[in-house]
């Protein structure tokens, strides 16, 4: 397995034909605020490919700030042709190597209490338990986005964060991509 940076061709076709599946139009940022972010190196698209094939995808937030990078994981899916043969633990595990500079990784998981009826709920726990099989810890907060309740967790990679920090971090990636009163009107987070 290879884990490559997307090109902006790459990125624009994963969006159109496989993020606009794997995720709910509630969740999906424009396209073209990706692209813009990716352009002022706030955003990176990766993907793990085996023999030129996509098997996972990863879109990642990254602030620079306080003399740290940090990065949240936006959007992360697993082509459904190979779910369950450990693609998206292997993705993960390869996290510290792509990203050597980078302390921790925020993700936003979302909250089994939110879903819509029982199936949605089995998928939203089954997600929380893979992420905490893969090593994330529960930073113990939530946040509303767009109007999606989230379970925040924390990845860390080569320098972990504290409580504090962690919801500095995450407030602050999202002041980065938004405007001041997009943010204020989007954007909840609690302890």
């Amino acid at each position: 397995m290879r884990f490559a940076e997307l090109t902006a061709a790459q990125l624009t076709e994963v969006y159109q034909t496989r993020l606009t599946v794997d995720f709910p139009p509630a969740e999906r940022k424009p396209l073209s605020r990706i692209l813009a972010a990716r352009k002022k190196g706030h955003y990176r698209c990766t993907g793990l490919f085996s023999d030129g094939q996509l098997l996972a995808y990863g879109f990642f937030m990254i602030l620079r700030a306080q003399g740290r990078t940090d990065l949240l994981l936006d959007y992360f899916a697993v082509d459904q042709a190979h779910r369950g043969e450990g693609v998206g633990s292997r993705f993960l595990q390869m996290l510290p190597e792509q990203f050597p500079d980078a302390g921790i990784v925020l993700i936003e998981s979302e909250t089994p209490q939110t879903a819509a009826d029982s199936a949605d709920r089995e998928k939203r726990e089954r997600r929380l338990r893979f992420y905490l099989r893969a090593g994330c810890t529960d930073c113990g907060a939530e946040a509303t986005v767009f109007g999606v309740r989230y379970r925040i967790l924390m990845l860390p990679l080569h320098s972990p964060a504290d409580a504090a920090q962690l919801r500095e971090i995450y407030a602050a990636m999202y002041r980065q991509m938004l405007p001041p009163a997009l943010y204020a009107a989007q954007i909840r987070l609690d302890s």
